[in-house]
Formats: structure tokens, sequence, C-alpha cells
């Protein structure tokens, strides 16, 4: 019988899970789509993505239910310093579970940037590439190696975490209870729940930008982290508007 407190931390973690399995999907979504486009919209792009998203949810689904089953019943502390008690996730004595939530994760990431890589690869010979394309690809590139360490760093903390014995006391048997800081679970997190949907919404900005104004679409990737003020370009700003009456 669970108590109140456990029964509100549960349902908390629950949700947590399931909106981290919701925002890595909406992100997905995004640059699966500039794939696409990259491709030509081909066929095989989609039955491929199809794949490996199903697969994805599936496991989440499963990594879920299992968790939630176990109560979310880690053994370890979330007591980084004596007395100081944190909220965090952990994963389950002596197995992994919890941690290869990431690893589903950079497996999509890691084809989404070979697919991108593949593409600036095979425009190298184009005598005249097509600016947009390219641009589109780089910055593709761009964000997937970002994205792609931010995630490796937590799956290396989680795995390093867990199979660590960080908390045992002098004299104490190195026992479950002791066999991970919780907290250093937490520590890459918040990086990787938020960096990733910063970064798409740049990238969709970018894209609009370049295709509507081909100054910006002759400018180098940086412009991707620049947040610019008020437009300049004649292309974002129109034209004067002149009003006529005709008979």
């Amino acid at each position: 019988m669970l108590t109140k407190s456990s029964a509100i931390g549960l349902t908390s973690d629950m949700l947590e899970d399931i909106g981290q399995m919701l925002l890595t999907l909406s992100t997905q979504l995004v640059m699966i789509l500039r794939i696409f486009a990259m491709y030509g919209n081909s066929k095989r792009v989609v039955v491929l993505f199809g794949a490996l998203t199903t697969g994805e949810f599936a496991f989440w689904i499963v990594l879920l239910v299992r968790r939630i089953s176990r109560g979310y019943d880690g053994t370890s502390t979330n007591e980084p310093v004596p007395g100081v008690f944190i909220c965090a996730n952990g994963d389950f004595p002596k197995e992994h579970w919890a941690m290869f939530f990431d690893t589903s994760i950079i497996i999509v990431e890691s084809v989404l940037l070979l697919l991108a890589l593949y593409k600036l690869w095979a425009q190298r010979k184009d005598e005249m590439p097509n600016k947009l394309l390219m641009r589109l690809t780089m910055e593709s590139i761009f964000y997937f190696i970002a994205v792609f360490g931010i995630y490796m760093i937590d799956q290396g903390l989680w795995i390093v975490n867990h199979a660590s014995p960080l908390l045992v006391p002098q004299g104490a048997e190195p026992t479950d209870s002791y066999y991970a800081q919780l907290t250093l679970d937490e520590l890459v997190t918040g990086f990787r729940n938020a960096i990733p949907p910063i970064l798409v919404n740049r990238l969709m900005i970018s894209v609009r930008s370049a295709y509507y104004d081909h100054d910006l679409a002759d400018d180098t990737v940086s412009h991707l982290l620049r947040f610019a003020g008020q437009p300049t370009s004649s292309a974002v700003l129109g034209a004067p508007i002149e009003l006529r009456t005709f008979d």
C-alpha cells in the first residue's frame, strides 16, 4: 500500500516520463521532416523513420509500464548533501532500464545525422548546389551534433552513476542502497529537455528567413544562433504599399 507521499511521487514521475516522451517525439518530427525534404519527399525516408519511431515509442511504453509496476522503487539515495534531499529519477537496483530511454533516442538521432551527412557529401560535386538545401543540411548537421552530444553525456552519467558505489560510508557494506547518487542522473536532464526544442525552433525560423530572404541564404550557419532584432531586409519588411484608385 503506497503512502500519500509515495503516490504523489509516483504520479509526478509518471507525468515527467510522459512529458519527456512527447517532447522528444515533437522535436524528432521536425528533424524528420527536414530530412524528408532533403531527400525529395522520398517514401523510403517515411518508411524508415516510421519504423524507427514506432519501435522507439513502443520501447518507451514498455519502460513506462515496467517502472509503474515497480512503483519507481529505486533503492539508491537522492541526498547529495547530508540532510538535503532532491527529487530525482533513478534506475532499478542492479538493472539497466531507465538509461535505455536515452539509448533509443541516440539510435534515431544517429540515423538522422548519417542521412544529413550523406546528403552533404552527395552535394559536394554539384557545380551549382541549391543554397537553401545546403543551408538546410548544414544546420541539421549542427543540430544533430549538439543534441547527440547532450544525450551521450546524459547516457554516460546514468551508466557510470548506476554502477559506481559512490555513497558507501566508511565501515559499511556496499549494499544496493549505496550504489548511486540519484541527483547525478538529473545533472543533464534539464539541458536534455530544453536545448533540443530551442534549437528546433531556431531551425524553423532560419529556414523561413532563408526562403524569403536570398541574402540570408548566402549567410553562414552562425545565423542559426543569432537572435536578431527588427528585420532590415526589404524582403522581410516588404516594399511600401501605394494605394491607387481605378476608374
